[in-house]
């Protein structure tokens, strides 16, 4: 189940347009890392530089939701959308 959450987290990093070059974030390679354990996802992002005024806006452009259903089942939301 980790790989397909990863998938997911790497699908909505491409949609992280950086907001000066104008390019998705893997593409600028500043993806340094993604990881998923224990229901916990860890990201580490490459910034342009040193205290980007940006960075904030970076961080909260993607939001990744797990959905619990009673039955056991699970399914992730990428920014409030089934993927």
């Amino acid at each position: 189940m980790s790989e397909s959450v990863i998938d997911l987290i790497n699908l909505a990093l491409n949609k992280v347009i950086d907001p000066e070059l104008h390019k998705p974030l893997p593409e600028l390679g500043m993806v340094k890392s993604v990881a998923f354990k224990d229901g916990i996802a860890q990201i580490e992002i490459y910034l342009t530089i040193s205290g980007c005024p940006m960075k904030d806006r970076i961080f909260t452009e993607v939001t990744i939701t797990r959905v619990l259903f009673r039955n056991g089942s699970s399914e992730y939301l990428l920014n409030g959308e089934t993927t």
